[in-house]
């Protein structure tokens, strides 16, 4: 819950990742997957609230594991917390890192969405399956898009 007013506000604490809306069974949710076969990736938005997620980590991977998600993907929309941080700084790469190496333990794998660019750690961390951070399809969506040749180059950042 907390998907109310989280955009913008530069709030520390919007997320509990384990705390879902009333209408959301997460149970049900999982049984109905499993009955047909698949696996559903949970989405932990943090609001960039990296403290806020930071704190919860254990306790939203074990609610994870419970529920049988095996994947998550962590979103950092908005302005860092803490205060005067970047996504792209030495202090978020680092979060990046401690986020592989705990979804890691937790055997869960793990899209970074708004990450720094790649950097081979995927190599270290095979649970690091994906990065969304090459500017893709979903730029299309909120701005006059990514022109052809952008996604014929993707492929040679890494």
């Amino acid at each position: 819950m907390g998907w109310e007013d989280w955009f913008g506000q530069w709030k520390e604490d919007v997320f509990d990742f384990v705390t879902p809306y009333p209408d959301f069974d997460v149970k049900e949710l999982q049984q109905y997957a499993a009955s047909k076969g698949v696996k559903i990736i949970m989405h932990h938005e943090t609001s960039a609230s990296v403290t806020n997620y930071e704190r919860w980590m254990d306790t939203a991977y074990r609610f994870m594991k419970n529920y049988g998600y095996d994947a998550v993907k962590t979103g950092y929309v908005g302005r860092i917390i803490p205060r005067g941080e970047h996504h792209d700084g030495q202090w978020m790469v680092k979060h990046y890192e401690r986020v592989m190496k705990k979804t890691a333990s937790y055997k869960i794998m793990l899209d970074a969405h708004e990450p720094v660019r790649p950097t081979g750690l995927h190599r270290t961390y095979p649970n690091f399956l994906a990065c969304e951070a090459a500017r893709g399809n979903e730029f299309n969506a909120w701005s006059e898009g990514n022109p052809p040749e952008h996604e014929t180059i993707l492929a040679l950042q890494d």
